[in-house]
């Protein structure tokens, strides 16, 4: 009975949970009113106004670096461009001396254009195979890759002509590269961009394709062949997700914005852990008073058939004691007189 009472109080508290009223503490004092429009107040309002746009969260504006110089657009800087590459080896961990050159003339036609410039030019159809198997082909060409970055990891740049004071590395793979990784260099970095070696975002690269890097997979032994993924440089254009730019706010103020919507999931969950947490306490409460109530009447059992037990041997020890005196005392068992010697 005392089980039943308790479930059915737990029933109550689960309803009353369900009422969003109930949580309205959790927001501010302006939030947690639920404020019914009135038709006077919508009478009143001018039809030619358009109710407010939404508020899309959004990236700040990164401020871009562009400075004054050449591009990959004038002869000149093609023609050098084309012997600098001759020195380029495909393949290679480590970037060599001879190589630098054309690596910094592609940062310096990256400072020299905006994002937008640059994308204007970029191809956007192409396969992670083009890089590898023809990389002379595609040297120096623009391209727009969109990455799922996995790495993000900044260095210090050596004085160059570039003027490039920090060189940001980042890998990732694309919906047609799967598995097979691209590692790209960007000058700036997005405000806001998460660095470290496990990045989980989606950003839009765009850039100049120089060489084919080689590189060790995590693991590898130091013997085992060399992987290979395209080496771009450009600039990187990223937005925080919606997950993201919730949590930047207050968890308090997440939960009761959730907690608000109609036929929130939250109440959903609530509902389902309270119920399994009835039906775990119901189990648990089961467990535990059953087995008892089961040991304590079994002990009474044992304590009532032990007496019984106990009571039955006193009294048939207390029957042997009577045959025994009766078979000394008793006329038919005791002895016959005994011989009076004195007689003789």
């Amino acid at each position: 009975m005392s089980m039943i009472t308790m479930l059915i109080v737990l029933a109550l508290i689960i309803a009353k949970a369900a009422d969003p009223a109930t949580w309205a503490w959790l927001a501010s004092d302006d939030q947690g009113v639920v404020k019914r429009p009135e038709a006077k107040a919508k009478a009143e309002a001018p039809a030619d106004v358009a109710p407010p746009p939404a508020t899309a969260v959004t990236a700040k504006p990164a401020s871009e670096t562009v400075t004054a110089g050449p591009t990959d657009q004038e002869i000149e800087e093609q023609d050098g461009a084309a012997e600098e590459f001759m020195a380029l080896t495909d393949g290679g961990i480590e970037l060599g001396k001879e190589e630098m050159p054309a690596y910094w003339r592609l940062f310096s036609w990256t400072q020299h254009q905006s994002t937008a410039q640059l994308q204007k030019r970029a191809k956007r159809e192409f396969v992670f195979n083009q890089f590898i198997r023809d990389p002379d082909e595609q040297r120096g060409k623009l391209f727009q890759v969109e990455l799922n970055v996995r790495r993000v990891i900044a260095y210090d740049a050596p004085e160059n002509k570039a003027g490039v004071k920090k060189v940001y590395e980042i890998w990732g793979w694309t919906t047609e590269s799967q598995a097979w990784l691209y590692c790209v260099l960007a000058p700036e970095l997005p405000q806001g961009m998460p660095q470290g070696t496990n990045v989980h975002e989606r950003a839009t690269f765009t850039g100049y394709f120089l060489k084919v890097q080689g590189y060790h997979a995590a693991g590898a032994a130091p013997r085992d062949k060399p992987l290979s993924a395209p080496l771009l440089i450009g600039r990187l254009t990223w937005s925080p997700s919606a997950l993201r730019a919730a949590r930047a706010q207050s968890d308090w103020d997440w939960l009761a914005a959730q907690a608000r919507q109609p036929g929130s999931w939250l109440w959903r969950a609530v509902f389902a852990v309270a119920l399994v947490g009835i039906i775990g306490l119901g189990i648990w409460l089961y467990g535990v008073l059953v087995p008892r109530r089961a040991v304590e009447a079994a002990q009474s059992d044992f304590e009532t058939t032990r007496k019984s037990a106990d009571v039955r041997n006193w009294l048939s020890s207390a029957a042997d004691g009577s045959d025994e005196a009766a078979r000394w005392n008793g006329s038919g068992s005791r002895p016959g007189k005994l011989t009076d010697f004195h007689d003789n």
